[in-house]
């Protein structure tokens, strides 16, 4: 995966933290939203997405976590890259600042939010092979015990992007993270840009069997533009696909309490369909995966933190 976590923490604490503006707002860090914890019905409730978003399973989050207000921007991400001497995430030629950042492996959002976490004094959240870390610095499953900034568990993330506890008096809820109406809160292939055109390569990587090799007329946009949902977050349908930390594995029908996903695996979870992609892969329902070495033009990330007790 590249130089080790911990390398890329002490490069953090060598070099310090600097200033940067993101989304309009001059701030170190990202602004984070608190969402109380609660239970939920998870997966696909009107059975028109693929088979892997069913059955429909009650999750309780029994913790309070934060989550960030926005996707990490390039604006954010840039100032990492620059403290631990990392090449930077390529834009795509679309521009960098508020727009989310983009061609992020797992291991590079994971290596983000442990340098994030070592910039507030924080205990890490990851150890080198990816596994949650406790306060004490010890491999733990049970999420509650993680201090440091991390990316957001999957039933985190359809339980926030829902409304969470602000929304579990909406019933039903949105399709959308805040709306049924797509256009109102995501950037989807139906309005990031003009009409399709096809011509060239992108980074030497043959699109062909895909209809085009490069996309071009479309893309991402900056954060914050369409409405937010019930709790202030925004962009979680749509603009980019997010990293989740958990592997992917298919559901079961019983009960869960605080699940982080699969033990093992070869892929991880991304959520919230992109630019590029239709309104179904943008429903708080939806789920995909990819390696976590995959870096492309339509998968960012955005963080957490678990709330003290």
């Amino acid at each position: 995966m590249g130089s080790p976590l911990i390398l890329l923490w002490m490069a953090g604490i060598v070099l310090g933290s600097v200033g940067a503006e993101s989304v309009g707002v001059e701030h170190e860090f990202p602004q984070m939203v608190a969402v109380q914890g609660g239970s939920f019905a998870m997966g696909d409730e009107h059975g028109d997405l693929w088979p892997g978003c069913r059955p429909v399973h009650t999750v309780t989050l029994s913790y309070a976590f934060l989550v960030g207000a926005y996707p990490v921007t390039f604006a954010e991400f840039d100032r990492f890259t620059a403290a631990s001497e990392r090449s930077p995430a390529y834009d795509h030629g679309w521009g960098r600042e508020e727009r989310p950042v983009i061609y992020v492996s797992w291991w590079d959002a994971v290596a983000y939010c442990n340098w994030l976490s070592a910039q507030q004094g924080l205990p890490l959240a990851y150890a080198d092979d990816g596994q949650f870390l406790d306060g004490d610095g010890n491999v733990t499953a049970d999420v509650t015990q993680v201090v440091g900034y991390r990316l957001l568990t999957e039933a985190e993330w359809e339980y926030a992007a829902s409304g969470g506890h602000a929304a579990l008096h909406n019933e039903p809820r949105y399709r959308f993270s805040g709306s049924d109406t797509i256009d109102d809160v995501a950037w989807y292939s139906g309005n990031s840009g003009d009409e399709w055109v096809f011509t060239g390569t992108s980074l030497r990587v043959d699109y062909s069997r895909h209809g085009a090799t490069l996309y071009e007329g479309k893309s991402t946009q900056p954060v914050g533009l369409k409405q937010p949902n019930e709790l202030g977050l925004y962009d979680m349908s749509g603009n980019v696909y997010e990293w989740c930390h958990d592997y992917y594995a298919p559901y079961g029908s019983d009960p869960v309490m605080n699940p982080i996903g699969a033990e093992t695996g070869h892929v991880r979870v991304m959520r919230g369909g992109s630019w590029i992609f239709g309104a179904n892969d943008c429903r708080v329902a939806c789920r995909m995966y990819r390696s976590p070495h995959d870096r492309i033009f339509r998968i960012g990330f955005r963080v957490a933190r678990t709330e003290a007790n």
